[in-house]
């Protein structure tokens, strides 16, 4: 995806989104974001889009009726997890690293196999999961918790978050969601400030790839 941006799933013919349940899934992909400097983000994130038709539109911001779960808005140096429930701009059960995250004193990325490693050298050009390289990326939504892991080969870093009262104002058990992805820019200083400076002079086409993205249900069988 290249410039401003946005894919929504949609069937062949382009009348109806593509929904998918939102609780007990896991949502899996392969995402390059090497070419997505400070300042832009590549985001695949899930919406309640039930009524609409398309090309209409409505997500967490522009509404006080949809529920939104941003499994990615990320660049090079920075990544964001997090959930909007209806009405919820400022969202809650951030995850990652950069920004507002930095601030704060739960939600950061860890790691179990250096678990003395510095949070700013856990992602990154060149760090412990490098944003040069391409990254598995694993998001888990259950009814009480949310889990994000990145991975290159035996390298994995992640943080879960457990919510309870929040996650049940969301309806999980209740909502259909269809996937989008966009590549944009902004003021994205809450993604991407307070980490280490980073020479984006090189990258003169800011664009990302998705591949390999699969939806899986994790419900227990016969649920």
């Amino acid at each position: 995806m290249i410039g401003n941006q946005q894919m929504r799933l949609c069937n062949t013919d382009l009348t109806e989104y593509v929904y998918h349940r939102i609780s007990n899934t896991r949502i899996s992909y392969i995402v390059d974001l090497s070419k997505v400097k400070k300042g832009w983000l590549g985001t695949l994130y899930t919406c309640d889009f039930t009524g609409l038709k398309p090309p209409a539109y409505l997500d967490a911001q522009t509404s006080d009726s949809r529920v939104e779960f941003d499994v990615m808005e990320a660049n090079r140096i920075a990544w964001h997890s997090a959930t909007h429930k209806s009405g919820d701009r400022g969202g809650s059960l951030i995850m990652g690293i950069g920004g507002t995250i930095m601030q704060s004193a739960v939600g950061k990325f860890i790691c179990d196999q250096t678990n003395s490693m510095d949070v700013t050298e856990l992602f990154g050009p060149g760090k412990y999961i490098d944003s040069n390289e391409r990254i598995y990326v694993s998001y888990e939504h259950h009814l009480d918790t949310v889990r994000v892991e990145l991975k290159q080969g035996d390298r994995i870093i992640y943080q879960e978050c457990s919510n309870g009262p929040y996650l049940s104002q969301c309806k999980l058990n209740e909502q259909l969601h269809t996937i989008v992805m966009s590549l944009w820019t902004g003021d994205v200083g809450w993604c991407d400030d307070d980490l280490p400076f980073y020479d984006d002079s090189h990258i003169d086409s800011v664009e990302y790839t998705i591949s390999n993205l699969c939806i899986d249900d994790l419900s227990p069988s016969g649920v």
